[in-house]
């Protein structure tokens, strides 16, 4: 199964470890992770997951996120993540070091000084890569309208389960036994 954990900042701010219970994912499914920390903490992120599965290789890929309107609409190294991951690469990305760009008239690439919304280019990515589950780790219940609005938007365009709750509940959120399960229409 292809999963992508979107991690907000306060959940590595708060644990600062989430490998014990990442590592166990990534032994046994494609793994991307989103973190909206900084390059720092995706380092260290990168770097524990390393030494705990030292036969898979994880790889850190700084993303660029298209914006039209001000929404994401585009990942430009989407190919590239889509490619790490086919080699059995575990992947991070998409920090707040994710460079916002626009296009031009002519196709090409700026960057721009708009916001980008983290929430929903993690559910963007988790689409374009052909996801089989989002799981949106934070550490507020009820959770934010933000994370709810883009694990909607993924339920509801893939058809498949995306679901919200803290870090020490993700072997259950997988197992859909715990966390806010949001689950689409039939695709």
């Amino acid at each position: 199964m292809r999963i992508l954990i979107a991690i907000s900042e306060d959940v590595l701010a708060r644990h600062g470890d989430p490998v014990a219970a990442l590592a166990p994912l990534a032994a046994e499914h494609d793994l991307v992770v989103a973190h909206t920390s900084g390059r720092r903490a995706g380092q260290q992120l990168e770097l524990e997951l390393r030494n705990a599965l030292p036969d898979r290789d994880v790889v850190s890929l700084p993303t660029q996120v298209v914006l039209a309107d001000g929404e994401p609409q585009a990942i430009a190294e989407v190919r590239s993540l889509r490619a790490l991951l086919d080699c059995g690469s575990v992947v991070i990305c998409a920090g707040n070091d994710s460079l916002p760009v626009a296009l031009d008239e002519s196709g090409l690439m700026h960057p721009t000084e708009a916001p980008v919304d983290h929430d929903l280019s993690a559910a963007l990515l988790a689409r374009r890569l052909d996801a089989d589950l989002l799981l949106m780790l934070g550490e507020y219940y009820p959770p934010p309208p933000p994370q709810v609005n883009a694990a909607s938007r993924f339920a509801e365009r893939t058809g498949r389960r995306a679901v919200l709750g803290s870090l020490g509940d993700v072997a259950g959120m997988v197992e859909g036994e715990a966390g806010l399960e949001i689950v689409g229409p039939p695709a």
